[in-house]
């Protein structure tokens, strides 16, 4: 993060997994899981949405999965676990009838950005930051 916005403040994880839980729950979404011998050493995580009404006005109508969370942990980074993940997840999109996958990552995510554009993703937009204070 060059901006240096990024802070992980003690309760974070359970803050950040109660809410994630909650936008499945209401927007349909679905956690999965990479494991090895019974740990979790990754997961994927994600919700389907819809365009809104205004969006229609510019846009095609499409239902999409935004795909929320990708990890693996770092000592089974570049074991194609991601890439399994993330195969998992879009065949879930799929089954849901979504037109698109869609997911955002930091620009200094390097190696997740080279995975993603491996296996299909290009970049659509890009969001622009300027510190102010």
């Amino acid at each position: 993060d060059d901006l240096g916005r990024i802070q992980c403040k003690p309760g974070y994880g359970e803050a950040y997994l109660a809410d994630l839980l909650n936008k499945i729950k209401e927007h349909g979404g679905q956690i999965f899981v990479a494991e090895e011998a019974g740990k979790i050493i990754g997961f994927t995580a994600g919700i389907l949405e819809e365009e809104t009404e205004l969006h229609r006005f510019e846009s095609v109508p499409l239902k999409y999965g935004l795909i929320t969370d990708v990890f693996v942990e770092e000592e089974h980074r570049g074991a194609g676990i991601g890439k399994q993940l993330m195969t998992v997840i879009e065949q879930y999109f799929k089954d849901q009838k979504c037109d698109v996958a869609l997911l955002r990552v930091i620009a200094q995510n390097t190696n997740a950005n080279k995975m993603y554009q491996q296996i299909g993703y290009a970049t659509r937009e890009h969001e622009l930051h300027k510190t102010l204070v």
